[in-house]
């Protein structure tokens, strides 16, 4: 039988110190950590518990509880025997089946607070919900492949109280006065959907035949599918943009022999942009070429940040080049990540490689002007994995090193050892471990959450305060 608790343990804090032990629990026989979800809009971490049962790669989850920063428990769940738990990005609520052991998907539920829904037809479930409604765009067939020029386009919701779907046809975003001739390689125009908490939006982006200037144009729509802004974002800079794996544009996987090479499926990756969902400030980011070249794949020489205020309208500039011999002669652009996240009053850009070359690149920027305020290199080992199986009942994955102990990092990791001393300092007073340990790190613009494991007796997790 399950039981929805929403009960809340532990003294509240009012001031959370630099750092901070949330849990920290010994592996139990049939209860186990299974994987964690971390909840950005409210800060809070929720971690899976269970047992892993005969050769079945599905997790059997028995309960669910939620950290805050100030180490507050709350239980989700408890006494459950579920699989497949995601949690909505709009609202607290998550979704999950019933445990089968041999099935990779099965009916769901809808669990809000102490609401439990009836069961839902399998075929409704999407990685975008909130408690009354999953959500999809989609054409006319309900394809969410869509041929933006040609065929119409609807916001589909699907009702979990009434198992009905409504469509409501969207305005398409109005592009009909480009001249396609006229922008760089422009034979048709590709758009990325992101989804958000109040809104939804398409943004696409044209190319002047310099590559060195392009319009992004970001149409947002509410969940009623009316248009509530049209904006557009001048970005103008010196050199040639780059495409990197930046999360702005779609990719595309394509077998080469034994690999799997990654592919750009357009021209949105020249940049991405994130928003302060405090002051809706946006950050635009990317990487840019060598000086005089008319192309998209020149070798990279720099970086640039843009920042907007919510109208659009342009705060701030930045670009620097970097002169490495790593990243400048770097052919594989597929696998060259770039990121970038707010912390308190800093923003922080990221590029780092994963194959061929292993190295990172960080850097510390002033929210209020941009300037540079610390940043470094840094060089690590891949711990290569080779067994198709190896991780699948593993809490945590992780597979960077950086010196000989038995510490494996993530990407995330690796720049906070490097420039936050609390965490370096617990870092290090871990490090003479006999087994391996594994980190991951999560960020949100208050802190740092790090959850450690040997992935065969103890987890634990610690949060940090940005410095």
């Amino acid at each position: 039988m399950k039981k929805i608790l929403l009960l809340t343990f532990g003294l509240v804090s009012l001031v959370t110190t630099a750092q901070k032990t949330i849990v920290e629990e010994k592996f139990e026989k049939d209860n186990v950590p299974l994987s964690y979800n971390f909840l950005q809009k409210s800060n809070k971490l929720v971690i899976q518990k269970g047992k892993h049962v005969g050769v079945s790669t599905n997790r059997e989850v028995h309960s669910l509880n939620s950290y805050d920063a100030n180490g507050n428990k709350q239980a989700l769940l408890n006494d459950g025997v579920l699989m497949n738990v995601s949690f909505s990005t709009f609202d607290n609520s998550f979704i999950a089946s019933e445990y089968a052991a041999m099935k990779w998907s099965t009916d769901f539920k809808v669990y809000h607070e102490n609401q439990v829904s009836n069961l839902i037809n399998k075929e409704e479930r999407t990685s975008l919900f909130n408690k009354d409604y999953s959500f999809s765009v989609v054409n006319t067939k309900g394809k969410s492949d869509i041929d933006m020029d040609k065929e119409d386009v609807f916001l589909q919701k699907y009702s979990f109280k009434d198992k009905k779907s409504v469509k409501i046809k969207l305005e398409k975003p109005s592009l009909n006065s480009i001249n396609k001739a006229e922008y760089y390689k422009l034979k048709e125009i590709n758009y990325k959907r992101i989804f958000r908490k109040d809104y939804f939006e398409f943004v696409t982006k044209i190319i002047k035949k310099d590559c060195k200037s392009a319009t992004i144009f970001r149409t947002l729509y509410n969940y009623d599918g009316k248009i509530i802004k049209k904006m557009e974002l001048q970005v103008s800079i010196d050199n040639p943009f780059t495409l990197t794996n930046n999360g702005g544009g779609n990719l595309k996987y394509v077998s080469q022999g034994n690999i799997t090479v990654t592919m750009f499926d357009d021209q949105l990756s020249i940049n991405n942009f994130i928003i302060d969902q405090q002051t809706d400030d946006i950050y635009l980011y990317g990487l840019y070429g060598k000086k005089g070249k008319e192309s998209l794949n020149s070798d990279l020489t720099g970086y640039y940040v843009i920042k907007f205020d919510s109208s659009g309208k342009q705060i701030w500039q930045q670009s620097h080049d970097i002169t490495d011999k790593q990243l400048n002669s770097f052919g594989n652009a597929g696998n060259l990540f770039v990121s970038s996240f707010l912390k308190n009053d800093k923003l922080n850009f990221i590029i780092y490689s994963e194959k061929y070359d292993e190295f990172l690149f960080y850097k510390d920027l002033n929210l209020s002007n941009g300037n540079e305020i610390k940043g470094n290199k840094i060089t690590y080992k891949e711990d290569k994995v080779y067994t198709m199986m190896t991780g699948t009942r593993d809490f945590i994955l992780s597979f960077y090193k950086i010196d000989k102990t038995k510490i494996r990092f993530d990407a995330f990791a690796i720049v906070y050892f490097d420039s936050n001393k609390k965490f370096k300092s617990y870092i290090d007073s871990i490090a003479s471990s006999e087994k391996k340990i594994y980190l991951n790190t999560l960020s949100s613009k208050e802190g740092i959450w790090l959850i450690e494991s040997d992935n065969e007796t103890y987890y634990k997790v610690t949060y940090f305060t940005h410095e």
